[in-house]
């Protein structure tokens, strides 16, 4: 993640990428309470001759004054363990933005 987005300081940043049933996990974690938490989720699937239906929630417990969150439904291959918010949007076929609004 850039830090010019993001606003942190890539010392104080750290980035963990965990692996739970066959689905990459990334994870920006910071050590201040008050920095926004980062995560990124990913898993290969085939909705060939089905009917994709995606859900999104997000419960935000800071107060924020801007916010949200995305989907990027990718096509081709993508490596999982480079996947992020620089995942270029070459490969993105749809963008779904879900944002607070005042």
């Amino acid at each position: 993640m850039d830090e010019r987005r993001d606003g942190l300081n890539p010392s104080r940043r750290k980035m963990r990428t965990l692996l739970e049933n066959g689905i990459t996990r990334q994870e920006i974690v910071t050590d201040d309470a008050n920095d926004k938490d980062f995560y990124a989720i990913s898993a290969e699937f085939s909705n060939k001759d089905k009917t994709l239906v995606f859900q999104f929630s997000v419960k935000h417990e800071q107060k924020l004054d801007c916010g949200g969150g995305y989907m990027k439904l990718l096509i081709g291959h993508v490596d999982k363990k480079k996947f992020g918010g620089d995942t270029p949007y070459m490969w993105i076929s749809y963008l779904i933005l879900f944002s607070k609004s005042q």
